[in-house]
């Protein structure tokens, strides 16, 4: 028996022991593994530290370089200077010749016969990435108080100006668009003399290395800190060389239709008030855009077309492309309408040249009710289309998809049009071709309203209404305006009811 109780003692304290083992155990490898844990945690702080030091280091470096590269620049520019025969006295900011009343091209042709700017002093050679971006006028008078921009040219065209918009309501009484007043900036054009167009957006570099920011027009800078593109995605493409002078008309969607018609077309206004002759157009058919950073293969039907109805002729045009970089004799700048809140003069002028110019009626009354389907777009589409169409076509409307036609077709449907409804898009953009009168409904998402249809619908005195429909997110969706959407058809029958259909 004490034999027997002295064994299970025995085991009860080798058992006790090897329990005890395993913990110490267990507790050794948690201490080794919260060791390496450690090491691993310092020698990453180690390594950022590192990483931090050294990109210090090369910011360093970088500003010293800068700095020399602009000391070197001032010392040639004052070497220069002093070469040079000053036969007229210095141009201040206040000699820049300025225009504030716009008269009709015809009338203000004489002016392309005035002598244009020139520059002094040192040009950067298209090598270097720009240092910094300012905006035009600015850099205008700048230069002109150094000395180193002889007879410059900065016409103001539109005075600081107010369209007034009234409140906009959709079916359900919600306020969508306020009543309100848009103050835009003043419009110019401004000539740089020696100026650059680099990349496939047509960014304007001055002769001094400077990005002009508010005539390159960037939709993607945000995603970049502020940071130009022409300068976090400098590249030092081959330099080349016209000594004519050319305006630049890129921007940052142009394969868009609304942004070809608005942004680029539109501009070509201020350009005509100017009086300033051009030899050839820098045109981006296509652009390069975070969303659609794929799609730059070949011009789109719409833009040759639009093109060849206003006279210019392809041998007048000089296409950017990826690896683009232009020096010219003068580069012509304008106002983008995008920065002013697209302006009721960039719609008249639209009308001018594609309904009036052309011969084609707008006097009268449109007759057809027309529904403009998305089925063929990537994104935003109405996924309960079938009902939508199901319900316009008993009210007498006709189905179109926009794709399927040229641009003189689209201005001569919706000079037609009695009543409008379509998703909102760039196939909108036509309703600047409508009859005074014409009643217009867009279908948004609920995340992605946007009151460019509405101001134009203001400007061409039209019947405007909204629908907002419900918002369906789809995989792969990469903004809010791809979104597709369902209209609700209870809330599309109030608003076909409300307008007399």
């Amino acid at each position: 028996m004490n034999a027997r109780l002295k064994r299970k003692r025995a085991a009860n304290a080798k058992k006790r022991t090897r329990q005890s083992l395993d913990s110490g155990l267990r507790l050794l490898a948690l201490i080794l593994l919260t060791q390496r844990k450690l090491r691993l945690e310092r020698k990453k702080r180690q390594k950022r530290k590192r990483l931090r030091r050294r990109i210090m280091r090369l910011k360093r470096i970088q500003r010293r370089r800068r700095r020399k590269m602009r000391l070197i620049r001032e010392m040639r520019l004052r070497r220069r200077r002093e070469r040079v025969n000053h036969s007229a006295p210095p141009v201040h900011s206040h000699d820049v010749q300025h225009i504030t009343d716009h008269k009709p091209p015809s009338e203000n042709r004489n002016s392309s016969h005035s002598s244009l700017p020139h520059w002094v002093g040192e040009e950067a050679d298209g090598i270097i990435a720009p240092i910094s971006y300012d905006n035009t006028p600015a850099w205008i008078s700048q230069s002109a108080e150094k000395g180193s921009l002889i007879a410059p040219v900065f016409k103001e065209l539109y005075p600081g100006f107010t369209d007034i918009y009234p409140e906009a309501r959709d079916i359900n009484g919600n306020i969508r668009f306020d009543n309100t007043q848009v103050t835009s900036p003043s419009c110019f054009v401004a000539v740089i003399p020696s100026g650059r167009i680099w990349g496939v957006n047509g960014s304007v570099i001055t002769p001094d290395n400077v990005v002009l920011e508010d005539v390159s027009m960037e939709f993607s800078i945000g995603l970049n800190f502020g940071i130009h593109p022409a300068i976090s995605r400098w590249a030092p493409h081959q330099l080349s060389f016209t000594s004519e002078t050319v305006a630049s008309l890129g921007f940052s969607d142009s394969q868009n239709y609304f942004h070809w018609l608005y942004d680029v077309l539109g501009r070509l206004h201020l350009l005509q008030l100017s009086g300033i002759k051009v030899d050839k157009y820098v045109i981006n058919r296509r652009s390069r855009i975070w969303w659609d950073i794929d799609d730059l293969n070949g011009p789109r039907p719409f833009q040759e077309e639009s093109l060849r109805m206003l006279g210019i002729d392809s041998k007048q045009i000089i296409e950017t492309h990826e690896e683009f970089n232009l020096k010219a004799g003068q580069v012509v700048v304008m106002s983008h309408t995008e920065r002013r809140g697209y302006p009721k003069w960039a719609s008249e002028f639209l009308r001018k040249v594609f309904l009036f110019d052309r011969g084609l009626d707008v006097n009268g009354q449109g007759s057809e009710y027309i529904y403009i389907s998305r089925l063929k777009a990537k994104r935003r589409r109405i996924l309960n289309e079938t009902d939508v169409i199901d319900l316009l076509t008993a009210h007498g409307f006709k189905i179109y998809s926009l794709e399927e036609m040229s641009m003189d077709e689209q201005i001569r449907l919706f000079n037609n049009a009695k009543v409008v409804v379509s998703p909102h898009g760039a196939g909108m953009s036509n309703i600047t071709f409508c009859k005074p009168g014409t009643s217009i409904v867009e279908i948004f998402t609920p995340n992605w309203i946007k009151d460019c249809y509405y101001r134009i619908s203001n400007h061409c005195n039209l019947d405007y209404h909204c629908l907002v429909g419900e918002g369906v997110a789809w995989e792969g969706m990469r903004w809010d305006g791809e979104e597709d959407l369902i209209v609700d058809m209870d809330q599309l029958k109030q608003v076909l009811s409300q307008i007399k259909i």
